[in-house]
């Protein structure tokens, strides 16, 4: 069914965006799926959240994450732009930021541009909490 909002991808514009899920193209992986970088016919840059399927528990993490932030607005969130809903595939579609991922700059590989103090995590923190 349609969820009133976004974008409603086909699995085949997924799959030319991504180069069929090319392993080249994995930006990002959790337990609930694999994050690929994708670039659509239109030339923009996605990042395309492929969800597993956890006997069921994909398409619980599909609905909270499109319930959470479809709408949302918020400069420290990327947007999500559609999503795909294709027999058992469940598929979210965001917008590509080439500034590394929460983690790489916590810990990690972004720490080289400065050390994101307590004050600043606190300002996301709250400032996304309230979007």
């Amino acid at each position: 069914s349609h969820l009133g909002w976004g974008h409603w991808f086909t699995l085949r514009d997924l799959e030319l965006s991504t180069n069929r899920f090319a392993a080249g193209n994995v930006i990002g992986e959790g337990g609930y799926g694999v994050v690929y970088k994708g670039r659509l016919i239109n030339g923009s840059e996605v990042a395309v959240k492929r969800l597993l399927n956890n006997l069921g528990q994909a398409e619980k993490e599909f609905r909270v994450e499109v319930d959470a932030i479809g709408h949302v607005r918020h400069k420290h969130l990327v947007r999500l732009l559609g999503f795909c809903i294709e027999g058992v595939h469940r598929l979210l579609v965001y917008e590509y930021v080439n500034n590394g991922n929460l983690e790489q700059w916590l810990h990690g590989a972004m720490r080289q541009h400065g050390v994101l103090t307590w004050e600043a995590r606190m300002k996301v923190i709250l400032g996304t909490a309230k979007a």
